[in-house]
């Protein structure tokens, strides 16, 4: 599946951090992502279909909002909130995209774990744990 989902968000940063960080866990959990990554996009449709369309399973738009600032900071905030976690293919927060015109969007990129190694540790866990 090499879908692109909208869940996005709108509002100040400040009132939508938390839900934000609910959307944000759902589709990262480790059962559900091998590797994501945190952006910022001015064209959703395009963004996917030309840059992470053969790379990650899911692009999902989390927020939007007229100000880059807003969304560049919730992309600096959600980068180090996750920068510990292996699965996050960051190398830096912001500025790697061209600026377009507004509106401005947050999205994570997913690639969806191996299911046969999925299953493998859940087995494990189950003998082991």
């Amino acid at each position: 599946m090499r879908g692109l989902l909208y869940k996005h968000i709108d509002g100040h940063p400040d009132q939508v951090l938390s839900d934000l960080t609910r959307v944000i866990s759902e589709h990262t959990r480790r059962d559900r992502a091998a590797r994501y990554k945190i952006g910022i996009t001015s064209k959703p449709e395009r963004r996917h279909k030309h840059k992470w369309y053969s790379r990650y399973h899911e692009m999902i738009v989390v927020y939007r909002s007229d100000r880059r600032d807003h969304v560049e900071s919730l992309e600096r905030y959600f980068i180090d909130y996750f920068w510990e976690e292996k699965s996050l293919a960051n190398e830096r927060a912001g500025g790697a995209g061209r600026k377009g015109p507004p509106p401005y969007f947050l999205y994570i990129v997913v690639r969806q774990p191996n299911q046969t190694w999925l299953a493998i540790r859940r087995f494990f866990a189950r003998l082991f744990g």
